[in-house]
């Protein structure tokens, strides 16, 4: 069995930003689409929820760009693709073929890419106002961004089995994760059925009640 250290190092620092790509999307889509029946806790605490789905949302855009961007100073996937070609020994493993296929499924998600590219360039990291006829570019829906996800997930999971013949655990929607016990939908069940109760079974004491 083949162990490059050189390898292993970037694959990791791949996989550790795209499953915080995979978490932030799916706790942001989980707030925001959450169902008018449990929807109560995010009314209720309006501010908070606010603030921690649009920051989940910008830590996947993050998290995404950091992975498909060419920089030398991140742990990307071109980097990968880059020192599989320049070593021998790898290239047996995972052949060009594959490779070219793998650059072709992460090319076929181009204008999301770009716009979360944008998304992360003007908005995230330099706080720029964005025009309304410049907002439509830089949204993106569910399906789309699942759809990337995927790809990218299936891609490192291609290269780790081809590797060392190890994957990854993913969830009910096929997205990358370390934590089955991450569920938004329940939290937020939870926090409705508690503001549903009586107060006095909430423990909060109803002053009006208390007058004489």
């Amino acid at each position: 069995m083949i162990k490059d250290k050189r390898f292993e190092k970037i694959h990791e620092g791949v996989y550790q930003e795209l499953l915080k790509a995979n978490h932030h999307f799916e706790i942001f889509w989980s707030i925001r689409t959450a169902p008018d029946d449990i929807a109560k806790a995010t009314r209720v605490h309006l501010t908070f929820f606010f603030f921690t789905m649009w920051a989940n949302s910008d830590r996947f855009c993050l998290a995404l760009n950091n992975v498909l961007k060419h920089n030398k100073n991140t742990y990307n996937f071109y980097k990968l693709f880059n020192y599989i070609r320049s070593y021998p020994e790898l290239s047996a493993l995972i052949s060009e073929e594959e490779i070219v296929e793998m650059e072709e499924a992460i090319n076929s998600h181009e204008d999301l890419i770009e716009r979360l590219r944008k998304v992360r360039d003007k908005y995230i990291a330099h706080k720029e106002i964005i025009p309304e006829h410049l907002k439509e570019e830089i949204t993106y829906k569910y399906e789309e961004g699942k759809e990337l996800l995927i790809d990218l997930n299936n891609i490192l999971q291609k290269l780790s089995h081809a590797y060392d013949s190890n994957g990854y655990w993913h969830d009910d929607n096929n997205l990358l994760s370390a934590n089955p016990s991450l569920n938004v939908e329940y939290v937020l069940r939870s926090l409705t059925e508690h503001y549903n109760r009586p107060l006095e079974q909430r423990g909060v004491v109803d002053i009006n009640a208390t007058k004489t």
